[in-house]
């Protein structure tokens, strides 16, 4: 069963797509299984619920030769559109999301994945004890000054490349 661990304060406020949209993706989570997201989706026609539900988005990685004994760690998970990709090709994913609500739908999504733990806080202020084969970051690089200490994006990268290992791989969309 997939872990959900609170690392940092709630800050649904500073990053969503709307609070009534989000909190309905989250009941659809919670009431649907995946292969009924499309019936939902034809019937809600709001661009948050495609954007975030739809198994489309997959495409930006499923074609990546990940290897099995892989590490992975999801920066930005948001609504975990290709989370569940990641743990199907993986042995550890660590999915870090900034807001409470986002993280929630990735856990009722993905409850079943052993392989999964979710960090919900700001990635700036977490610390790692290991080191990953790969680092995806999808939607995530142009936020990230928003979100560090001196507004740097360099001093993101700098941290994220101190968490792979020789020879891991940094993804980025």
């Amino acid at each position: 069963m997939a872990q959900i661990k609170y690392i940092g304060s709630n800050a649904d406020h500073l990053y969503n797509d709307g609070d009534q949209v989000e909190t309905d993706i989250l009941n659809y989570v919670k009431e649907h299984k995946k292969n009924e997201y499309w019936d939902i989706l034809s019937k809600d026609s709001r661009w948050p619920g495609f954007y975030h539900l739809s198994d489309m988005r997959e495409n930006i990685l499923n074609w990546y030769d990940f290897k099995p004994e892989a590490d992975i760690l999801e920066i930005g998970a948001g609504m975990g559109a290709v989370t569940g990709l990641l743990c199907e090709k993986a042995k550890s994913v660590i999915s870090v999301e900034l807001t409470h609500r986002r993280a929630e739908v990735i856990y009722n999504r993905y409850t079943e994945y052993d392989n999964l733990t979710i960090l919900v806080g700001n990635f700036n202020e977490m610390e790692f004890m290991q080191k990953f084969d790969y680092i995806t970051l999808i939607g995530v690089l142009e936020y990230a000054p928003g979100f560090t200490t001196d507004g740097e994006p360099a001093t993101f990268i700098r941290k994220i490349k101190s968490l792979l290992k020789p020879g891991g791989k940094l993804l980025i969309a």
